[in-house]
């Protein structure tokens, strides 16, 4: 899947048993509908759940088009919305429910929802990602 941003291609990662798409370029991170409240309330897939989901994954983005500006890169029907969670203007896809967060967002909102370990949990995430 391309970056909505800068369309670099985004890497795919478990973190905490949930598969997190995210971009080596700008550092943005998609989250797939319901995704972010399971890396919030710690209720991750198992190992075997999230090799099936890379595969299944992979196969829709082998016979992707590439991604315009402002589409969502996940299900290509329609355009990102602007929403505001926890202060902080998301790009949400209306069709899968999916959210885009530019660099830095996704630790804003999960401080907002008074997330318990948040700045161990965003320095796991964020040496998980980029590091790697």
């Amino acid at each position: 899947m391309e970056c909505c941003k800068c369309h670099t291609q985004m890497k795919r990662k478990a973190i905490d048993g949930v598969l997190v798409d995210s971009c080596p370029t700008c550092e943005g991170i998609w989250l797939d509908d319901g995704e972010l409240e399971m890396l919030r309330d710690h209720e991750g897939k198992g190992i075997e759940e999230l090799c099936v989901e890379a595969r299944a994954e992979a196969v829709v983005d082998k016979n992707r088009i590439v991604t315009t500006r402002g589409m969502c890169p996940r299900c290509q029907a329609t355009g990102l919305t602007p929403k505001i969670t926890g202060g902080v203007a998301l790009d949400i896809c209306p069709g899968c429910k999916g959210i885009y967060f530019d660099w830095g967002e996704l630790g804003k909102v999960l401080q907002s929802a008074s997330f318990e370990g948040f700045g161990a949990f965003i320095g796991k995430i964020r040496k998980k990602l980029y590091l790697n």
